[in-house]
């Protein structure tokens, strides 16, 4: 798994190392609560396309109004209560199996890097959401990479959002779900 996790890090960097054209279809999002990076419909579609647009899976891009929404219902849902992250966690044995990293979670939650990618599945739309701790807060090549091993614990997690019930599924922490 390390080795695919490896050889998935190397081939985003290359695709970050590309031209500013790349960057055209990276939006950044800065509020007082966070920083993030939405990647296009068009940057998904060319980069991800193999990796995640499975089973019918296609890509859109999200608006600042709706990550924000997102980042919004992933924070009431990290920061309140245990019953509401058990369901999100995918059962009480999920939730039991990250309740160690939830407390680093919270303590850091206004210092996560986010990234965000819009997906249709059944003509459900989702944002796919990744939280990523980083000293380097507006870097986009970190945005857009990394980390993508499976040894960093809290500090890089994720789940999905969905756009209809504004509600948090699918939540995994440091590529384990």
């Amino acid at each position: 798994m390390r080795f695919l996790s490896v050889l998935f890090l190397l081939w985003s960097l290359s695709v970050v190392s590309s031209s500013s054209a790349e960057e055209d279809k990276i939006i950044r999002v800065k509020t007082n609560e966070f920083v993030g990076y939405i990647l296009t419909k068009e940057y998904a579609n060319e980069h991800l396309k193999d990796s995640l647009a499975k089973d019918g899976v296609v890509f859109w891009t999200p608006s600042n109004e709706q990550v924000i929404a997102a980042n919004t219902a992933f924070k009431n849902l990290i920061l309140g209560s245990p019953e509401g992250r058990i369901k999100a966690f995918r059962g009480e044995s999920g939730s039991k199996y990250f309740e160690g990293g939830i407390s680093y979670m919270q303590k850091n939650y206004k210092s996560y890097l986010r990234r965000f990618i819009g997906t249709t599945v059944n003509g459900n739309k989702q944002i796919v959401c990744y939280f990523l701790t980083s000293d380097k807060s507006g870097d986009i090549s970190y945005a857009i990479a990394g980390p993508f091993s499976t040894d960093r614990g809290a500090d890089f997690w994720g789940g999905k959002y969905d756009v209809a019930s504004k509600s948090c599924s699918g939540l995994w922490m440091d590529g384990n779900g």
